[in-house]
């Protein structure tokens, strides 16, 4: 069975809006995830709980509270957009 022209174009388009929002959940995940992780490798050193300097771990929270309040902010949230 071949899909005209004006089908076809539509079944591309749609194939890649939903490659595009794919691609932008994974980003959002991988951003979220990132700064989870520095939060709590930071959190874990302030608080003397992993041998980390205060030095080092201090940054290292205040840049993973940056990275997820970012994802929240700019991005909607780590899952926004799709419904699943």
């Amino acid at each position: 069975m071949r899909i005209s022209s004006p089908f076809r174009f539509l079944c591309v388009r749609s194939i890649v809006l939903e490659i595009n929002r794919l691609l932008a959940f994974g980003r959002n995940l991988l951003v979220y995830a990132a700064g989870v992780g520095l939060l709590v490798v930071g959190a874990l050193g302030v608080a003397g709980a992993i041998d980390l300097s205060t030095i080092v771990a201090g940054p290292l929270f205040v840049a993973g509270l940056i990275l997820v309040v970012g994802v929240h902010e700019y991005f909607g949230g780590p899952v926004s957009g799709l419904s699943l």
